[in-house]
């Protein structure tokens, strides 16, 4: 074989290994990938969506942004990524959250046409098979268990005031008698799965559980914490629940709380205020945004419009 021919195969062959290496990227290798500008994306659409998976990569690097794999998919059929990319990145947001990205891609008719116009058909049918199997996995029977619970849980909060509670002995009989009966039945649910109930179990309900832990004493907050961290970090129960509980946990033991989801009665002042927090009201902020909660000056602004935001 002569010099030149020699150099073209290996330049040839290096070009093939360059176009090709995309293809075979792993789900985790996915991560921080910028696909080329395809010849029928413009240079404006190409911008914005790049910008937009470089936000999603970012955001991503927060372990509990069960989000942002559905965003880089998004991304990818935008900026008409090779198909193979683009069924990694879905590969990989269903491992993160398949509940919440099968209901996404299949109830959202044109995000549905955006990605199955972007995959092969024998991609596309794979996908619903496997959604198809993540929407029966969900056990009915213990949602239904749950719709109970919550309707317990709710009796008195839904129907009354703070203040109403907290200057009423009978409503305050009441909600611990509620709230006793509820968290027997969670001790029950927890013994009888072993782990937390989270949304690929029980779908929207995947926050009843947390909730009665949140209204129970202090000892069930400490013993159930660690199975709601797991079920937050695992993208099985939404991130708010851990900081809520965080909180509780803080305040109760006489420590500053680090997300401001905690409100007291002073005394002194008659009136509802926050308790102590952690740090500046912008570490905060960032804290509750990581978390994916509302901004407090927004929370506050939305149910306690008494309550006047910190500046510092």
């Amino acid at each position: 074989m002569s010099k030149s021919k020699y150099k073209n195969l290996l330049i040839g062959g290096c070009i093939l290994c360059w176009y090709i290496l995309p293809l075979r990227l792993s789900s985790q290798e996915l991560l921080e990938y910028y696909p080329p500008q395809h010849a029928q994306v413009s240079d404006s659409i190409y911008r914005k969506w790049s910008n937009e998976l470089k936000e999603f990569f970012l955001e991503g690097k927060n372990k509990i942004c069960n989000y942002c794999p559905s965003g880089i998919v998004i991304c990818y059929c935008h900026l008409k990524a090779n198909p193979e990319i683009i069924w990694n990145s879905i590969i990989y947001s269903l491992k993160t959250d398949s509940i919440f990205t099968c209901k996404f891609d299949f109830n959202l008719d044109l995000r549905n046409k955006i990605i199955k116009s972007a995959i092969t058909p024998k991609q596309y049918f794979e996908y619903r098979k496997i959604c198809d199997t993540v929407f029966k996995r969900v056990d009915s029977s213990l949602i239904k268990e749950l719709v109970k619970i919550k309707q317990r849980d709710e009796q008195i909060r839904e129907h009354h005031t703070y203040e109403e509670i907290r200057t009423n002995k009978k409503l305050q009989d009441e909600m611990v008698q509620l709230d006793t009966i509820n968290m027997r039945h969670i001790d029950d649910i927890l013994l009888r799965y072993g782990r937390y109930p989270g949304k690929k179990l029980v779908d929207e309900m995947s926050g009843v559980v947390a909730s009665v832990i949140l209204h129970s004493p202090y000892a069930n907050q400490l013993k159930y914490f660690l199975h709601i961290e797991k079920a937050v970090y695992n993208h099985d129960l939404s991130p708010q629940y851990l900081a809520l509980l965080t909180d509780r946990i803080k305040m109760i033991e006489g420590k500053p709380q680090e997300f401001c989801s905690q409100i007291v009665y002073d005394e002194k002042k008659k009136k509802e205020v926050l308790y102590k927090y952690q740090g500046t009201i912008q570490e905060v902020e960032k804290r509750r945004i990581r978390f994916r909660m509302l901004s407090l000056k927004q929370y506050l602004e939305n149910y306690y419009p008494h309550i006047e935001y910190p500046n510092k």
